[in-house]
């Protein structure tokens, strides 16, 4: 059975970045910006960490992502996105709260694939991908992208598609998608989810993402 929707509302959950550090951070003045902390990893580091605790790379981030934001527990809505490059995987947080998320932060700290932070400014579009959402007071959400799902109901994402971000529908006789790589990772059947880090059950939701600019 697809897991529900839910809607992105941007204007309702970030904030857009201003001219001024369009400017700084060089960025082009056409399109909209989002302003959020940013959280660079490097990709090659961040993938074989994943390896190593069994993880597909993009489900290993989903669940930082939302050990992080359990950890900081913001009044105000977040969403968590990242932009996926060869050499850098770029995290950001991104919420109407200003200051540091010292909490959320920790958790990416802790990975060896841990480069830098700070806050920047990064484009709403295709290479652009939603991860998590924080839903105030104590639910986090994981996020997905929509698309298709096969005649059985199962569905996968393919997170290593520089071009595109979708969801696609298993075809019968195809790889079992546990065996296709770490780029595959099989899309949830059940809007409710939990998994085990460092020792710490976290339960959340399951949803796809509606994004609203």
């Amino acid at each position: 059975m697809p897991i529900p929707f839910q809607q992105l509302e941007i204007d309702n959950i970030a904030r857009e970045a201003s001219k001024a550090l369009l400017v700084i951070t060089g960025k082009r003045s056409e399109g909209r910006y989002l302003v959020g902390q940013l959280f660079a990893l490097d990709t090659a580091r961040m993938m074989g960490e994943a390896q190593r605790v069994k993880l597909p790379w993009h489900l290993w981030l989903i669940r930082k992502s939302i050990a992080g934001l359990a950890a900081q527990a913001s009044k105000r809505k977040v969403l968590v996105g990242y932009t996926y490059r060869a050499s850098v995987t770029s995290v950001f947080f991104c919420s109407k709260q200003t200051g540091h998320p010292a909490r959320f932060a920790a958790e990416f700290r802790k990975s060896d694939s841990f480069i830098e932070s700070g806050e920047e400014a990064f484009a709403i579009g295709q290479y652009t991908r939603a991860l998590a959402l924080w839903i105030p007071p104590d639910t986090p959400v994981a996020l997905w992208p929509s698309g298709y799902y096969g005649d059985d109901g199962k569905g996968f994402v393919d997170a290593g598609n520089a071009v595109g971000f979708i969801s696609y529908g298993e075809t019968s006789g195809s790889t079992p998608i546990e065996d296709a790589g770490p780029d595959y990772v099989r899309l949830p059947d059940e809007e409710d989810g939990s998994f085990e880090l460092d020792g710490v059950v976290y339960k959340h939701k399951n949803r796809f993402f509606d994004l609203i600019p």
